[in-house]
């Protein structure tokens, strides 16, 4: 993973999120996310109609899928375990190598 560009946020669906409790829940999105995405605290909310949004802790922007101008804030890409992966389009979006033919 050192060498692959990490995402700033990650789509995923409820299914991801198992455990015992509401703790144990958190814990397993934490440990599966937060490394992806290189922070030791992460937050997930409910984007009804496409899962679940998990961004770095401190990143209050990617709380949302659009800018201000209602504009796509994300660059999403298919990932084989079925999660995507969000690459702010304001710096750049996507790794142009993780970017499927079709969609580009």
């Amino acid at each position: 993973m050192s060498d692959v560009r990490k995402p700033d946020a990650i789509l995923y669906q409820a299914a991801d999120k198992v455990g015992g409790d509401t703790y144990g829940r958190a814990r397993t999105v934490q440990d599966r996310f937060g490394p992806i995405l290189g922070s030791t605290n992460v937050y997930s909310h409910d984007v009804p109609g496409a899962g679940i949004l998990c961004v770095p802790r401190l990143d209050h922007n990617g709380t949302s899928y659009l800018t201000p101008e209602k504009q796509p804030r994300y660059e999403w890409v298919d990932r084989p375990d079925g999660t995507q992966w969000g690459y702010l389009i304001a710096q750049g979006g996507a790794p142009k190598a993780e970017v499927p033919p079709s969609a580009a």
